[in-house]
């Protein structure tokens, strides 16, 4: 009976620092695979109503999405005396989408 119980003890043992070995590669190889993934726009976009992103700007990536389009992050910075106005929601992590166009005559500047 003992005999029976230590193979189970060794094999949960063994299985939990497996499964934890496995958590720490993916987490250190896997999952930072896009940590470090930045790019440069090539050229003018313009975003409805909103105004125009510049060649040079550089955007980190988010998410592939199987729509067939991938989400970027930009990151801005505001002054503590900026005159913004808080936008309530009551959901949490809300994305607003705003999608780049290629810098035409219709672009607001």
């Amino acid at each position: 009976m003992k005999k029976v119980i230590n193979s189970k003890v060794t094999i949960f043992i063994l299985g939990f620092v497996l499964g934890l070995l496995v958590f720490i590669v993916y987490t250190n190889k896997i999952g930072t695979n896009t940590g470090g993934s930045y790019y440069k726009l090539k050229k003018d976009y313009c975003i409805d109503n909103v105004g125009i992103l510049k060649s040079g700007t550089i955007l980190k990536v988010d998410e592939g999405m199987s729509e067939g389009f991938t989400r970027f992050i930009l990151y801005l910075n505001v002054s503590d005396g900026e005159d913004v106005e808080k936008y309530e929601t009551k959901e949490k992590d809300i994305i607003i989408p705003y999608w780049l166009n290629p810098k035409d005559s219709t672009c607001i500047e």
